[in-house]
This record gives structure tokens, sequence and C-alpha cells, in this order.
């Protein structure tokens, strides 16, 4: 690229990076999954059990089953039977193609999903499900919880007090927000029904 080198993602992590992103979204953006598609339209030779060992290595293979499985169902991307069935009959991953499903089907995604939502909390449990240890479910829990920006700012030193502070702050703006994120989630469906 203008006479220099550009490092990309090689087919090892490609998959995963893609899968792991889309899902911790949802799928909300129906190009990501569409890009999915068209990478794994490419690797129709039968390397999706590889591509799922690779990815199960990298603890991105729940994120990669479901990924194959949405294509699968959206797109008709053809799978082996036994693969298929195999990735269907786990429970962790018919909890996340349903949540998907979900995601997919509402007004708002990405960055307009309101805070307070059912989706929200469909989408944070899918980010437990596909967690493969109690570190991964840690980090995910801690990050909800202690945002790494108020870290940041140096208030690590006063955890209880910080803890408090955010527990009755959360408690008291709760009803609110609800509300707030009601008339989002309405306003939404009302544009989608216009357009």
């Amino acid at each position: 690229l203008a006479g220099g080198q550009v490092r990309t993602l090689g087919d090892r992590l490609q998959l995963p990076y893609l899968a792991c992103h889309g899902q911790g979204h949802g799928w909300s953006r129906l190009k990501w999954i569409a890009d999915v598609n068209g990478y794994l339209v490419r690797h129709t030779d039968g390397r999706f059990d590889e591509m799922i060992e690779d990815a199960r290595s990298l603890a991105a293979h729940r994120s990669v089953e479901a990924a194959i499985l949405l294509c699968h169902d959206l797109f008709s991307l053809k799978l082996d039977d036994a693969l298929l069935q195999r990735i269907r009959t786990k429970p962790a991953i018919q909890t996340l193609h349903w949540i998907n499903r979900q995601c997919i089907a509402q007004p708002a995604g990405g960055g307009d999903l309101p805070m307070y939502s059912l989706v929200t909390m469909m989408l944070i449990l899918s980010k437990l499900i596909i967690k493969p240890n109690w570190r991964g479910l840690n980090g995910v829990m801690g990050t909800y919880w202690i945002k790494p920006a108020e870290l940041a700012r140096g208030r690590q030193g006063r955890r209880l007090g910080y803890n408090l502070t955010r527990l009755m702050g959360l408690l008291v703006r709760l009803p609110y927000r609800i509300v707030r994120d009601r008339i989002k989630f309405r306003r939404a469906m009302l544009a989608v029904e216009r357009d």
C-alpha cells in the first residue's frame, strides 16, 4: 500500500475475529454475518471442522459455531449433515442462535440498542456463554460493573466506596433509564414501520 506493507489477519484468525466481533453485537448488522457467509462459501472444501478446531485453540469456537449455524439458516450455507447435527444439539449454541435471531429482529442495533432492554440482557448472556472459563466470565462481569474508564481515572484504590456509590446511583437512576429506553425503543419501532 503506497509502497509499504499492511499486515492483515490470516485465514486462521480471520473467521474467529469476525465471529467474535459479530457475536459480541448479536449480529445486529446483517452485513457482518453476510461477510462471514461470503468467507465461508469460499471454504466449502470440508474444512469447517478444521476451522472450528482452530477457533477452539483461540477459545472462539462457540462464536464460530454460532456464526456457521446462522449462515446455514439465513443464507443456506451448505454443511455436512453430521456437522450440522453436532452444532445444533449443543445447548450453548442453541442459546446463542436464539439470541442472535432475536437481536437481528430488533429495530435498533449496535450503539442504538437501549441499555436497559431485554436484547441488551441477552447480549450480556451471550458474552457469558462464549467464555470458556471463570476468568473470562469474571472479566466480562467486571467490565460491566467496574468501568475501565473509571479505573483509568485512578478510582481503583477506593473499591468499596466506588462499588457502593455505583450501586446506589444505579438503583436511583434505574426507573428513569428503563422508561427512557422504552421510549427510545418505541421510536425505533415507529421509524421501522414508517420506512
